[in-house]
């Protein structure tokens, strides 16, 4: 006796090809999951306390080398703090405080401006690119509150894996 049209024949033990690969598609994002749950991410983020907040004038720019930080005052009232490692390249960035390149783009034609030193990479002291990259330096959360007496106003900046 012949099979009807689309069914196995008696006795065929074949296994069709889809409950097989639902099966391995199923194992695969399973295992997915198992390994995102042990192999998290090394995301740290740290809050530093970087000084009063009378220390930070507008466009006076301030050094914080142990945190790889600057902070300047910026025209509109606000602290914005540069972060001076370079992530394309794995370098800090240095301050040249007489290079007249910063003229035209930093607050009050003030010269200066941060430098790779494994690249042509030139940025203003306010961060924004000047020559050799357009992305502008990475710039922290800066928060200013009270500190605990609830008298002085400190500033803190919150730094990703420092």
């Amino acid at each position: 006796m012949t099979a009807a049209r689309g069914e196995a024949p008696a006795g065929d033990k074949r296994l069709s090809v889809g409950p097989v690969a639902l099966l391995l598609v199923s194992m695969f994002f399973l295992g997915v999951v198992i390994w995102g749950l042990f192999n998290r991410p090394d995301i740290r983020i740290v809050i530093e306390e970087v000084g009063p907040l009378d220390d930070f004038a507008i466009g006076r720019l301030v050094a914080r080398p142990e945190q790889n930080l600057y902070l300047i005052g910026m025209d509109d009232g606000r602290i914005r703090a540069l972060d001076m490692r370079i992530q394309e390249t794995d370098c800090i960035a240095e301050w040249v405080a007489d290079d007249d390149r910063g003229r035209a783009v930093n607050p009050g034609a003030q010269p200066g401006v941060f430098r790779d030193p494994c690249s042509t990479a030139l940025w203003s002291m306010e961060g924004n690119a000047i020559q050799g990259t357009l992305d502008p330096l990475r710039t922290p959360v800066v928060t200013v509150k009270p500190d605990t007496e609830g008298r002085a106003m400190r500033v803190y900046v919150e730094m990703i894996n420092p």
